[in-house]
């Protein structure tokens, strides 16, 4: 049951991960000092009741490092019952991540010089988890690997990068006891402002590929992300968000919009505005 619970864990935060790697977060202007960012979400849909409801938090210290950050339970359904805010924080010394907390999971990140990373992740119901990053000398990650306290693999991370080290390709192995490794590669396409495309997977061992899960993404010519696409956790439901940043930059509003194809049409669901706080 403890190795049951375990898999089905760092599968669901692998896969998580890596589907809101590029979703688009508030960050702190160049030349203000933020303290705060505050979402709040409208829903728009027929229907539903225009109440507004929490939808993200990020706190910053005054050396502009996320302290906090706080994002709506029930991300991808809109179900106004799920309107509590998941919250992680986050700790450094010297400008380096030594230890970051969500929910019931905490990371230790212990440094062996500068090209490789110890993190150590706890879990109430799991044993202790060490994964170990090795960097190259291009300073891009290049390998990350996982065991659990017996030494047992749990997951491997290969990355790859195209000549202007732009990271291509994740191979990313998944280890269970008594089952073969599941293996899948994610892809990623850029523009030649080394912006990310395109997003999807393939499992080259079956010879699927991973028609549901994909993002699309849209910038504008100060190289603004102002419109992506991507699937939600349900395979029939895509996601629409449209970017609106004022004179200095700042992400103020997103349009949020959904559909049954990746292409469209789609309906508008939802509004979310941002304020901002300084020092």
């Amino acid at each position: 049951m403890q190795k049951t619970l375990l898999s089905l864990l760092m599968l669901i935060i692998f896969l998580a991960a890596c589907s809101k790697s590029k979703d688009p977060k508030p960050s702190p202007a160049v030349i203000k000092k933020v303290a705060k960012i505050v979402g709040v979400f409208t829903p728009t849909q027929a229907g539903r009741s225009p109440e507004k409801l929490p939808w993200s938090t990020q706190d910053f210290d005054s050396d502009q490092q996320l302290t906090l950050s706080s994002n709506r339970t029930g991300y991808d359904d809109f179900d106004i019952r799920y309107s509590h805010l998941d919250t992680t924080t986050f700790k450094y010394s010297n400008g380096k991540l030594i230890e970051k907390k969500e929910n019931t999971l905490t990371y230790t990140y212990t440094y062996n010089g500068g090209d490789t990373a110890e993190v150590r992740t706890y879990h109430p119901l799991a044993s202790t988890l060490i994964e170990t990053r090795a960097y190259g000398s291009n300073g891009k990650l290049l390998k990350t690997y996982t065991i659990d306290a017996p030494g047992n693999p749990v997951e491997q991370r290969i990355y790859g990068y195209d000549a202007k080290n732009n990271n291509t390709t994740i191979d990313w192995t998944y280890y269970e006891p008594g089952r073969p490794p599941f293996e899948y590669r994610l892809i990623f396409t850029y523009d030649d402002r080394r912006n990310v495309l395109t997003q999807s997977f393939i499992n080259e061992k079956a010879g699927t590929k991973g028609v549901n899960w994909r993002f699309r993404y849209t910038y504008d010519n100060l190289n603004r992300l102002v419109e992506y696409v991507r699937n939600t956790v349900y395979e029939v439901e895509y996601r629409k968000w449209k970017n609106f940043y004022n004179t200095e930059g700042e992400l103020m509003k997103q349009e949020i919009l959904q559909s049954k194809y990746f292409e469209g049409p789609f309906e508008q669901v939802g509004i979310v505005d941002y304020s901002y706080t300084y020092y």
